[in-house]
């Protein structure tokens, strides 16, 4: 009897566990039916061809794994081929011009197996948006940059052969200039030596000759300030000459330069020595005759005079008043 009673509790526990397993396996499941959630994120990796899609690797955030009741944030975004995408500026770009980092919106249809799944591959629709743009380049758009790197490379090692091949010119041109240069040099060289061996006669001439130079350059200095100092003699002289009057004297100057040119200078020269001759020679027989009047005059004085006290003449002589008178 020891023995029926823990059998039967046993037995009782055993039915008592069977019976809530029977409930719950009797009771039909729920079928879980797909929603529409939009969803957030950022774009962690670059896109790659995943059949007649491309797959974009998406980290989605807190807000909507909580929204879509996924297991985890990393899920895989899959995009028509010919998908563009529209960016911030009301542009748009392709798929492979995704850059890591972007923060997109996307309105998806999440079934059962990808709400299970741990990272579940979805298929999004073409209204995929970018509200915020990553700051590192995609994968496109790092090749456009090195494309057009490669362009200007290519264009500068053109320009540095074109320059190299003209400095090389400029280069052989300059050795050339640098041959002739040496031989002048050489030379003047050769000129100097003679000219230290046995020109010293021409160095000393040269030397005179500056000398010479540096003279007549005194000269012509005392000259100049001479000059100077005439100059400014004339223009204190012309200080108080009206222009007025300037002008009436050089057109007075301009007739007499009219009446002079007419003149013939070397006729008129020698007819005034001509004349000066004749006038020499004429005092000099006017003279003689004053003298033999003097002469005259005097003997006849004489004469009048031996008459006069002989008593033979009295009172005036007539017809020779310029003789004189006897006197009283």
């Amino acid at each position: 009897m020891r023995l029926k009673a823990p059998l039967t509790a046993l037995a009782l526990l055993a039915l008592a566990l069977a019976l809530p397993s029977a409930a719950l396996a009797a009771k039909p499941k729920k079928k879980v039916r797909a929603v529409t959630r939009t969803l957030t994120g950022q774009v962690v990796g670059s896109s790659f061809p995943s059949g007649a899609r491309v797959a974009v690797p998406v980290f989605l955030d807190a807000k909507s794994v909580r929204r879509a009741k996924l297991r985890g944030p990393l899920a895989l975004l899959k995009l028509p081929r010919t998908t563009r995408v529209r960016v911030p500026g009301n542009r748009r770009v392709a798929l492979s011009g995704l850059r890591a980092g972007d923060v997109f919106v996307v309105r998806l249809r999440l079934t059962p197996a990808a709400r299970r799944a741990a990272y579940p591959a979805v298929n999004a629709p073409s209204t995929f948006t970018v509200r915020r743009r990553g700051t590192a380049p995609s994968a496109a758009e790092l090749q456009e940059q090195l494309t057009a790197l490669s362009g200007y490379l290519g264009a500068l090692a053109g320009y540095v052969i074109v320059q190299f091949a003209d400095l090389r010119g400029q280069v052989t041109s300059l050795r050339g200039d640098l041959g002739g240069l040496q031989g002048a040099v050489a030379s003047l060289q050769s000129r100097v030596g003679q000219l230290e061996g046995g020109s010293q006669v021409q160095l000393t001439q040269i030397v005179e000759r500056v000398t010479t130079l540096e003279t007549q350059l005194q000269s012509v200095t005392t000259q100049l300030t001479q000059l100077t100092s005439d100059l400014t003699t004339v223009q204190t002289l012309l200080a108080g000459v009206a222009p007025g009057d300037l002008a009436g004297a050089l057109s007075d100057i301009a007739a007499l330069q009219a009446l002079v040119g007419g003149v013939d200078v070397g006729a008129l020269s020698s007819s005034l020595s001509a004349l000066a001759s004749q006038v020499a020679a004429g005092d000099a027989a006017l003279q003689g005759q004053i003298d033999a009047l003097d002469a005259a005059l005097a003997s006849a004085e004489a004469q009048l005079a031996f008459l006069c006290s002989a008593g033979l003449v009295k009172g005036p002589l007539l017809s020779l008043s310029l003789v004189g008178s006897c006197p009283a």
